[in-house]
């Protein structure tokens, strides 16, 4: 079983058999690429004060590696790997919260639900998959390379070369200065055999597109992005197409990383996006 972590209220003591406050459902929060779970502690922190809060080790990341968990082929593997988390602790429904990477695992847990576990998803800077077989087969070959790179030269290398990529250059411009030190400190604790890893086994470059599957879901499902990731707010402009109960937020002036660029104008969207979920009915 994956590694994982649970916060409760304190209104649901230890020896309470239900998970599941008077605010609503649990919440499992999955991680983005190059971290662990503990990236997601001031969401889990946050919303532990009403809501039962599962975090989880995705494979190749945290503790999954000491604990050999290397095992999953696919995406698909991992998602019926989180329900097995959801069994054990006897959860009969969550929330489910994933951010970047995180959001992919969460939307292939959603493709592979036979059990209807999941009430609703809040998705951050995440894609459905890449749609075109070339593009996707190119991104395979990119993964691959970083993947040897990482091996090759290292985790502060990889770490370095991560990190002045377009795509996180908002950071340094909204983030603080202990923000960015404890981001890195916590990419610099993964190892490179569990990135290399997750970028061969479930990167974007052999994740299936869900795209046109996405009008399946039968549920609200929330997209959170940055107004500067203008990649990612016309990816989430394709995605709620698709989706029949789908609300977009975008935030203005911040990038990938919505939860550390803009944490209260975040904390606002994802508490009022659960509170809406869990009184949420099929009209």
């Amino acid at each position: 079983m994956l590694n994982f972590k649970v916060s409760r209220p304190t209104e649901l003591d230890k020896c309470s058999l239900s998970h599941e406050s008077d605010k609503g459902v649990p919440i499992l929060l999955l991680h983005g690429f190059l971290s662990d779970m503990s990236s997601l502690d001031q969401i889990a922190s946050l919303l532990s004060k009403q809501y039962t809060v599962v975090q989880v080790d995705l494979p190749g990341f945290g503790q999954s590696v000491e604990k050999n968990h290397l095992q999953y082929e696919s995406i698909d593997e991992i998602a019926h790997a989180l329900d097995d988390i959801r069994n054990h602790l006897t959860i009969e429904q969550w929330i489910v919260f994933g951010y970047s990477m995180g959001g992919r695992v969460a939307l292939s847990y959603a493709m592979n639900d036979d059990n209807r576990s999941i009430k609703g998803l809040i998705l951050e800077s995440s894609h459905a998959g890449i749609q075109d077989i070339y593009n996707r087969l190119e991104r395979q070959k990119i993964d691959e390379e970083r993947g040897r790179n990482a091996i090759e030269k290292g985790i502060e290398s990889f770490v370095a070369d991560w990190e002045s990529l377009p795509l996180f250059q908002s950071q340094y411009e909204n983030c603080s200065v202990d923000q960015l030190e404890q981001q890195r400190h916590n990419r610099l604790a993964q190892g490179v055999t569990g990135l290399n890893y997750a970028l061969v086994h479930y990167g974007s470059g052999v994740m299936p597109s869900y795209m046109d599957r996405l009008n399946m879901l039968d549920y609200p499902v929330v997209l959170i992005n940055g107004s500067l990731d203008k990649k990612f707010v016309q990816i989430h402009e394709r995605m709620a197409h698709y989706l029949k109960y789908c609300t977009v937020h975008t935030v203005e002036n911040v990038g990938h990383s919505i939860h550390m660029e803009c944490r209260e104008k975040f904390d606002t969207i994802l508490l009022d996006s659960i509170k809406a979920i869990n009184q949420w009915k099929i009209t």
